[in-house]
């Protein structure tokens, strides 16, 4: 399974997030270098999106959340070894 990751720059990129839980593809979201109001911004609209889509969004670390489609399992375990979860970078 392909998870995509973006590290958002503006809120303009909560509709990429969006578009890609509409596609069923799971997104992991990395606020790490974000302003802190368009995290919280981003994260109450992501939020609202994958409640919508009846998903999952699960904080995995430090201003890092994992959000899901319905139906599609996505775990995170921080000791997983050998796992075949594809992480692919979301570039603008």
């Amino acid at each position: 399974m392909k998870v995509m990751v973006v590290e958002p720059f503006s809120f303009d990129d909560a509709q990429h997030v969006a578009d890609h839980l509409k596609n069923r593809k799971p997104v992991v979201v990395n606020f790490e270098n974000c302003d802190k109001e368009v995290a919280k911004r981003m994260i109450d609209f992501i939020s609202g999106t994958t409640y919508a889509l009846a998903g999952s969004i699960q904080k995995i670390g430090n201003n890092i959340f994992l959000c899901a489609p319905n139906n599609v399992d996505v775990t995170y375990s921080p000791h997983e070894e050998g796992s075949d979860k594809e992480f692919l970078p979301w570039n603008k």
